[in-house]
Formats: structure tokens, C-alpha cells, sequence
């Protein structure tokens, strides 16, 4: 694959689109959903209809198909130099992801006749259009086509199949593997996911942007008190968990209200229930700094935890554990 572009620093940039999230994350997973199992997770890509005719994908993945994290877009149609003002607009009609090799695809339906494909080294991009045109081929039902790698090895589009979301194992969740992202969840009431993005570009001697970065950071945002988010079938061990360790953005304006009032904001971990047994209490840090709490009592085994909201004016980035 000819890569042109290259990773440089730059000016981080906040999409000002949120993505609500009330209730269980999987009833975000609509029709016709693009999953794909790698040896580290599963993947499903899931689209949103923020107005009428228009679908944008968004990727998810599990390590243990209860708590689901989300990356942003799974797509990035601006890749195809002759797609149209209007099939940009409207977004993808279709997806399906496959790996072969070392490389991953995705084919995006854009309408009847034309399918477009997308490959890379990541399944969180950057993408390239590897064939520089649509990929023409017969009108699929729906204009939805299903894939699969052939015994030759190459890969081949077959009649249109309607998608099934896998089926959720009976796993636990392993909180000491490193930092957790926020938005891994089961369930969510009352926030927002906000993305903050890097950027690509490419290295010739225009240096016009070829396409936002996709692996980018994600923050739980839009925060109230008493708003909460959940992670199922947590594998606390024998022993518990010594601590916990998190990273929560404080916003300049809760900053400019002092340290009193900023020290009364914060998340609460509860056990099981959202008014179960408080075991521990992260206060919001200054801007730039961690926050960390050490577990009341001696909690052990397997337990759902609740990140329970208190005051506003910040985001929450990431938590991790520490084993006793």
C-alpha cells in the first residue's frame, strides 16, 4: 500500500457534534451493522441518522460484548476524489469490513451501481481508495452487499444477506489491562461522547489536508449531576483493586471559580446499583493534572461499576485500576 501521508503534532481540534448517549449503548447499534472479529476485539461499525437521508458510520468495540467503546467515524468518504457533493452528503447507504493479509477493507455502497472501496493497516484508518475509482458491479438489493474471502484468497462480493449483531458472550470485564477509555460502557444516562482529533497531511509541496485523523481521543462530555455511565461484569479478583486512577478535564470555567468549588464536583464509583456502595470518590483536579482515590473496604469478585456523576463544567477522559 503507497502511504503519502505522514503523522505530524498539530493543534488538537474538538468537534463541536456530540453524540447522546441514554440508556444501553448496544440500542445504538441499528440495521444492517458491519461487524469484524480481530484477534484483539470485536468490531461493528453502526450507523446514525442525524437527518433525514443522511447515515454517518461510527465504530464500536468489545472485549467482552457487554461494554463497548466508541472511536468516532468509521469512514472517511472525502478519500474518494469522484464522489459526488451529494453521496458525500448522504453518507454510506452500506457497509462491510474484511481483513485480508495484513490489511483491511471496507466497501461502502453508495448507491445503486457504485460501491467504493477503502483499505488500511488499521481498522481506525487512515484510509486510502486503493483503486482510485468506484468499483462497478451488479445493482445489489438494497444496494447492500455482503463480502467474504474466497478459498483463492481473494476476496468477493456476494448477494445481498441482511447483518445480525453477534450475539453476547458470557465474559467479564478485566479492569487492570491498563487505562480505560470512558466512553467503554454498557449503559449511559444523560451524557454526550465529544471527539478530539489530530490531523493528517500529506507530504507534498501543497500540504493540503487529505483527511482528519480517525484514531483520535474521545471524551464523555455534556456532563450534569446525577448523570452516570456504566461497566458491566467488572472482574475486581480475589484480591480487589487497590485504587483507582483517572484523568477528568476540568473546564477554564470551573477553574476561574476556585479550588472550593471545583473540589465539590467529581465522579463517584458505586458498586452494582447507582445508589450502591459508594467505593470511591474522584474529585476533579486542576486542568492538566490526574485524579486518584484508594477502594473503600476490600471489594472483590465480579461487580458492575457505576461512574456516578457530581456538579458539571468537565469531561471525563479515562480510569484505570490498581490490584492490591
Amino acid at each position: 500500500m503507497k502511504k503519502r501521508i505522514l503523522l505530524i503534532p498539530c493543534l488538537l481540534v474538538a468537534l463541536s457534534v456530540t453524540a447522546q448517549i441514554n440508556g444501553s449503548i448496544e440500542g445504538r447499534f441499528t440495521e444492517g451493522p458491519a461487524p469484524i472479529v480481530t484477534d484483539s476485539a470485536t468490531y461493528i461499525a453502526s450507523y446514525r441518522e442525524p437527518s433525514p437521508g443522511r447515515r454517518d458510520w461510527i465504530l464500536y468495540s468489545s472485549d467482552d460484548m457487554t461494554n463497548w467503546r466508541e472511536h468516532g467515524s468509521a469512514v472517511d468518504l472525502s478519500v474518494f476524489e469522484w464522489i459526488t457533493p451529494e453521496e458525500q452528503r448522504c453518507g454510506a447507504k452500506s457497509i462491510q469490513m474484511v481483513k485480508r493479509g495484513n490489511l483491511y477493507y471496507v466497501y461502502a455502497s453508495l448507491s445503486a451501481e457504485k460501491i467504493g472501496v477503502l483499505e488500511a493497516d488499521n481498522l481506525r484508518g487512515p484510509w486510502f481508495d486503493p483503486i482510485g475509482r468506484p468499483l462497478v458491479g451488479p445493482r445489489f438489493e438494497g444496494i447492500d452487499s455482503d463480502i467474504e474471502i474466497g478459498e483463492d484468497g481473494m476476496i468477493k462480493l456476494l448477494e445481498w444477506k441482511k447483518g445480525q449483531r453477534p450475539t453476547p458472550q458470557n465474559a467479564h470485564f478485566n479492569p487492570y489491562g491498563g487505562k480505560i477509555e470512558a466512553e467503554t460502557m454498557s449503559e449511559g444516562k444523560g451524557i454526550a461522547t465529544k471527539y478530539v482529533l489530530g490531523q493528517y497531511t500529506n507530504d507534498g509541496v501543497d500540504g493540503n489536508i487529505l483527511q482528519i485523523c480517525q484514531n483520535h481521543d474521545v471524551l464523555v462530555t455534556d456532563i450534569n449531576d446525577g448523570d452516570y455511565i456504566v461497566v458491566k461484569s467488572v472482574d475486581l479478583g480475589k484480591k480487589g483493586a487497590k485504587k483507582i486512577v483517572a484523568r477528568i478535564e476540568c473546564s477554564d470555567k470551573l477553574a476561574e471559580k476556585g479550588s472550593n468549588v471545583r473540589k465539590q464536583t467529581g465522579i463517584e464509583v458505586h458498586i452494582d446499583s447507582v445508589d450502591g456502595k459508594t467505593v470511591a470518590v474522584l474529585q476533579t483536579p486542576k486542568p492538566g493534572k490526574t485524579t486518584s482515590c484508594s477502594f473503600s473496604g476490600r471489594v472483590k469478585g465480579v461487580h458492575d461499576l457505576y461512574f456516578v456523576f457530581r456538579g458539571e463544567g468537565y469531561d471525563f477522559d479515562w480510569w484505570r485500576l490498581v490490584a492490591r
